[in-house]
This record gives C-alpha cells, structure tokens and sequence, in this order.
C-alpha cells in the first residue's frame, strides 16, 4: 500500500494568513511559497524518513510530472524538493516502480532504495493528494483555485490521468563495461573502486539528470604515500566524492585564513555518519576513530578533485551517455574549477616588473556655483513620466547626449527636454558605452546606437551560466571588458567577437578597474590579478575575500577591500607589478569599496549593524574611526572638497570633514522607507539625498533647500544643471528640471 500525505501545518503559518487576507498577487504567491512535509509511505512507513519538505503545490506537481513521464514510457524520472534538498528517483520496473530518496544536504545519503510499489498505486497516490491540496486551498479562499501554481497543479494531475505507455524503439545498446583505473599511484592519492555488478551506471540513457544511474557501491581509498594503511571510505562513490568535493573547496580558503582545522561529516548508511576532519596545522586527515593520516591539506585537496575529475571520467568510459548527465557534469565542474584555486593557491604570488600605468579619469562635476549668494531655495517642477518595468542594470544611464531608461518592459531614450526620442524592448542588464548602450535581452547581449536605437551588434551572453555582467569598461586599445560571474571577457568593440577570457580559480564573483593594458581583477577568492591579454601578468594573495573593485588613489596606487575572519582589512598594491604595499586591518565588517577623499582612503562598515566609517592614510596608519549618527544599516559615501557624506540606512545624512569632525546632521524623514545603497549626489554645492521625498541640502550646512517632486529612487541621476531622473523600484520613471533658485546676497 501507498500513500502521500501532505503537511497542513501551512495553513497556520502567519506570514501566509496575512497574505491570503491581502488577497490577489500577495495570495497568490502565499500559497505558491506555502511549505511543508511530505510523506510517501510505503506499508506504514515514509521511506523519505521525515526530511521530504518543500513547497507543496510546486512539489506535487513536479512529482506528477514525473511519474507521467514514467507511465508514457520514460525509464527513469525524479522529483525535487528544495527546502529538505531531497531528490525523489523513480525507476520503472515492469509494472512497478522503484522509488530511491537521496537527501542531498552534507552529508549526501541514500535514505531509501529500489522500495518497489506498484505504478497503478502510486499514479492513484499522487492523484489523491494533489486533489486533496487543491481542495484544501479552495476552501481557504476559493479564488485562489484560479491562481497559477493551482492550474499548474491541476494540469499536471490531468496529463497524469491521461498518461498512456508510447510506443518507442529499441534502446540504444549499452556501451560495453570498460575496467578503468584511476589514480595516481605514487605519493599521497585518493583512489575509487567502483562495484557495479548490477551495471547500474550502464542503465542512464538520457535525457535529463538521472542520479539513480549513479548510486552504484564501491569505496573512496585515502593512501598517504608513506607506507601508513590506507583510509577507506564504503558507500556510494558518487555521493562521497560530491561531499569531499565540497570539503576540498573550502581547504585553500582555510589554509590562506590561518584556520586550525576543517571539519565535516560523511554519511554511513541511511543513519550513521562519520566525522571527517582536516589538520591544517599538523598536516593530517582524521576520520571518526580512525588512525589518522598524515597528508598535507592542499595536497589533500588536489589529491580528491583529481579523483572526482577522474571518476567523472571512469562514468563516462563505462557510458557515454553519462556525459549528458546533468549530474555528472555538475561534479566534474566544479572539481575543475576548484581544482584550479588549489593550484593557484600552492603556486603562491607572482609579481611582474613596475611600469607607469594610467588609470581612466572619472567624469568630474562642475564645481562652481549655481549663481551669486548662499543658496535658500530651489524648486523644481516634473517635465516627464513613462513606465519601463524593474530597473535593468543601472537603470538611468546618460549615453551620448541621452538620458536612456532602462527596464524589465522597455528602454526608452529621452532628449535633454524629456521628449521620447526611441522606445525598445524591455532588458535584464543596461549599462553606458561612451555613445553606445550595452543590453542584455533574454540570453543575448547587443550594443545599440544611444541616438536612434539601432543595433550595432549581438551576441551571446559571454557568461557560459548565463549571469548578468556585474560591471562593464573600456581597456586601452579599445577593447570592451566585462565581468560575469567568476570571468573576465574582452569583446572587440566593433563586432563583439571575443578577444580573451580569464576565468578567476575558484572564484564565484570578481570585480574590476582597467589601467592602462591591465585588467585589475579582485576576487572572493581571495586573489587579485594584473590581466593583461587575457593572462596573468601577476598575481597576490589578498587576506580574505575582495568585497568590490579596487579603487586607484595616490600616485599609482590601488586599494582594495577584503572580509577577514574576525572584520576585514584594507590592502594596498602597486597595480602595476602586483607588489604589496601595505596591510591595515579593520576591526569592523567593510561594506563598500574606500573612498578617496583629503588625502585618505574613508572605509565604510558596521559593528553589530550599526554604521562606522574609518579613516587610512597613504600609509597604512589609521587616522581615526568613527561611528556617525546614522540609523542601523550599511552607510553608503559621496565626497567632494572638504567635505565627505556618509549616508544612513534610514535616510539621514552626515557631513565629516578631514579629520572626522561632525560639520552637520539631516535626520531621515518620519514614516519613510529609504531606498537602499544609493550615495548621496553632491552637485555645485548642493546635496541631493534620496529617500521619499527627495532632499536638496547646502552642503556646507545640511540646510533643507527644497523636494523634487519624484518618485522614491532606486536609481538617481543628476545633470550638471540640477535637472533629476528617478527610477523607483517598480519601474515609475520621472524627470524634474530646476525651475526657481533663490539665494541671497551678502
């Protein structure tokens, strides 16, 4: 007997109630986040051992998704659950069916295999239970029957219902067994004995991901090299290594942080565990009550992702269908790339010889005043309004001589009197290049003339994940650069053919500033790079994971902001030659790149939340920390002349001067909800603080000076003349040009 019962615990949950007496979208999206158990008994006994949870409808519809490929003549189908990370294997048999559950959090186990249930008990099952969910939401709130993650529910259950085996072709043959040893023999190695008697790996013929095909016995064998008996580790390989894996990718990180050791556990059976552990120090590998073996840790590293590479490729030798296996892929990537951190790390700093460099110049606002007198009063009046969907990328770029803005449902450009000069298809990523624009529409990146809208060129987004370039700029020579992910890529202008690629070892994100030929990369890798041709031209060991791009300051120097262990800490380098300069540590979490300003580098941060900015001079020598009266969050910084401004996560402002003296204090308007992470703009003497509304003050004395009638910003922009954009978080547009200053006249 079968059956699938659902959790109703949901239903209590407050965050949903409130949602569902909101009503419409907020409903809607309640019940489609709506989470709990699920339970697939088998006789009595739920076989996903109580850690099946996910949300419901999403999950029962992908269970009868499945199980109706299955009946149609699929060999094999599987279900996710997020939320408890359990994969749900069906394997047809016959007429019967084999369930595996497969809980992929750390660490990986097989909690049930091959339970056999009878395909007519199971299709009945999961019917019974979408209906009985559909009915319970229908009795909350009956409109929410017509919400889509219902009617996805509801179609699914119907194409369960209709379901019919197909007829199909005989299977590809099986790729004969081929016996493939891997592992390195001499020194330390991490060998897999693979004991596939059932030729359970053979069974995958695509398509999709199929981790079934993948749970076949066999052992993972630590040997050190030194004559010592070996480590060995029983169980399924594949889900050893996916969990081994995971502990080798944290290894450099440790090494580099100074930590002492690295613990994990691996799973022994459905129940047990074994912990497993990593002396960094002592140069030893620990499992439970094992003796340990002596074996230093980024040689343990290499040592089990060239066993995971390898072990990859023992699967596809055995079947070459397996190379189509999502899953297999998965592993060998990220073995491939964590692969190349260990080896980045072992291979320690490089350093190239100094030259001159040139750091590209910012555009500098005009600094003289609006007119005769101290400012009293400015007022403003709206020019223009239109609708684009979510910002895209910066949102309100000025290209050329266009204000382009840019949203999830249209680009449109605007003249300097707000009039629509071309309208375009919505974007997921904008940014300025010079005259141009760069657009990233669905999975395609084009460069479009900022005058009339034309599309110079496209191409494939360069990031072979498909993520949104996180910064974009121009190299000497004129190539266009882009970071993407954990990659750089240089496209050539005129085409968008790509000229090189650098891809950061191990680093999941990195940023950029171009100097000269050089690309100076800053990763969460913990490494900075001087990239020139799509080489390394030198290379330096950060103390932690960079936080944002470096930023030039001084006579050819570069400043970079990192995490630690315990704060962070400020490096500074020559980036032409990758030389270390200085080191200052910061007893605060940096939350933003360092800010030139008089001669000092200003860092932001927090201690426990609450805003702290701390002053480093060229030196390295800490000149003061200060925490300012702002409200708790990350303090974001703008500044000009004498005076730096340090904003608020509630919207107030502060002005410091050089030496971290309190000029003035704005308080954040009652009742408003700022928005997040954006500067204040500091224009001819005038202070632009966005919030709801947005604020002009006299920079030399905080005093209100006017509101520009706009809505709430999540992007801002400003002319040199004082005329204003906003683009708010759900894609309301407005421009604002100044229409009246008073000033008086000493």
């Amino acid at each position: 007997m079968v059956r699938i019962r659902v959790g109703s615990g949901w239903r209590e949950d407050p965050a949903i109630r409130l949602a569902l007496t909101r009503g419409g979208t907020a409903a809607a999206q309640a019940v489609r986040r709506a989470t709990d158990a699920v339970a697939i008994e088998v006789d009595g006994v739920d076989v996903a051992r109580g850690r099946a949870e996910g949300p419901l409808l999403p999950a029962l519809t992908s269970l009868a998704d499945s199980l109706a490929r299955l009946v149609a003549g699929e060999p094999v189908a599987s279900a996710h659950l997020p939320e408890g990370a359990v994969e749900l294997l069906l394997r047809r048999s016959g007429p019967a069916v084999l369930l595996s559950v497969v809980s992929l959090g750390r660490p990986s186990r097989v909690l049930a295999r091959d339970v056999s249930v009878e395909l007519d008990a199971l299709r009945q099952a999961v019917a019974e239970a979408g209906a009985e969910l559909l009915g319970d939401v229908a009795s909350i709130l009956p409109a929410l029957s017509r919400a889509a993650a219902c009617r996805e529910l509801r179609r699914a259950l119907s194409a369960l219902s209709a379901a019919r085996p197909a007829r199909t072709g005989p299977r590809p043959a099986a790729v004969p067994r081929a016996r493939v040893s891997r592992g390195r023999r001499a020194g330390p190695a991490c060998r897999v004995e693979l004991r596939d008697e059932e030729a359970v790996v053979e069974s995958y013929r695509g398509p999709g991901a199929d981790l079934a095909s993948l749970l076949a016995p066999g052992r993972v064998v630590f040997e050190s090299g030194l004559g010592a008996e070996p480590l060995v580790l029983e169980g399924h390989p594949f889900l050893l290594l996916r969990d081994l894996v995971a502990l080798a990718s944290q290894l450099p990180s440790a090494v580099q942080g100074g930590e002492g050791t690295l613990a994990s556990s691996l799973a022994l059976g459905p129940a047990g565990s074994l912990p497993i552990s990593v002396d960094l120090a002592g140069g030893r590998l620990v499992a439970g009550r094992r003796p340990p073996l002596a074996i230093a840790p980024l040689v343990l590293a290499e040592a089990v992702l060239a066993a995971a590479i390898d072990f990859t490729g023992v699967l596809v030798a055995r079947n070459a269908w397996q190379s189509g296996n999502p899953w297999v892929a998965e592993l060998r990537l990220g073995a491939e790339r964590a692969l190349a951190h260990v080896r980045e790390v072992a291979a320690g700093e490089l350093t190239a010889a100094p030259r001159r460099l040139r750091h590209p110049r910012a555009a500098r606002q005009p600094s003289r005043p609006l007119g005769p007198g101290r400012l009293r009063r400015l007022s403003w009046e709206r020019t223009w309004e239109l609708e684009v969907g979510a910002p895209a990328g910066e949102g309100l770029l000025w290209a050329g001589d266009a204000l382009v803005v840019a949203g999830a449902e249209a680009v449109v450009a605007l003249d300097e009197r707000g009039a629509e000069r071309w309208r375009g298809p919505g974007a997921r990523w904008a940014a300025a290049d010079g005259r141009g624009l760069l657009l990233v529409r669905g999975a395609r990146l084009s460069q479009v003339d900022a005058r009339s809208g034309g599309e110079r060129w496209a191409r494939p987004v360069p990031d072979p994940d498909a993520r949104l370039p996180r910064q974009s700029a121009r190299l000497r020579g004129g190539l266009l650069l882009l970071a993407a992910g954990g990659s750089l890529v240089a496209l050539r202008a005129e085409d968008g053919a790509e000229s090189w690629r650098f891809r950061a070892p191990g680093a999941g994100a990195l940023w950029f500033v171009p100097a000269g030929p050089l690309a100076i990369a800053a990763s969460d890798a913990s490494f900075l790079h001087g990239i020139e041709g799509g080489r390394v031209a030198w290379r330096l060991l950060a103390p932690g994971p960079a936080l944002a791009a470096p930023v030039p300051f001084g006579a050819g120097r570069c400043a970079a902001v990192c995490a630690a262990p315990v704060g962070g800490a400020l490096l500074a380098f020559d980036p032409s030659s990758g030389r270390r300069l200085w080191e200052a540590p910061l007893d605060f979490t940096p939350a933003g790149p360092p800010l030139p300003f008089a001669g000092r580098l200003l860092v932001p941060g927090t201690v426990g939340g609450d805003p702290v900015l701390a002053a480093v001079e060229q030196d390295g020598g800490l000149a003061w920390t200060e925490a300012p009266p702002l409200g708790h969050g990350a303090p974001v910084l703008a500044a000009s002349g004498p005076v730096a401004l340090v904003r608020g996560g509630d919207g107030s402002c502060a002005a410091l001067d050089r030496d971290g003296q309190l000029r003035w204090h704005a308080a954040a308007p009652t009742g408003q909800t700022p928005p997040a992470g954006l500067a204040p703009h500091l224009v001819r003497g005038v202070v632009l603080l966005p919030g709801d509304p947005l604020r002009a003050l006299d920079a030399r004395t905080g005093t209100l000076l006017g509101r520009a009638p706009l809505p709430p910003p999540a992007r801002l922009w400003c002319s040199a003349e004082l005329a204003l954009a906003s683009l708010d978080a759900m894609g309301t547009a407005a421009g604002a040009r100044l229409s009246r200053r008073l000033g008086v006249l000493d």
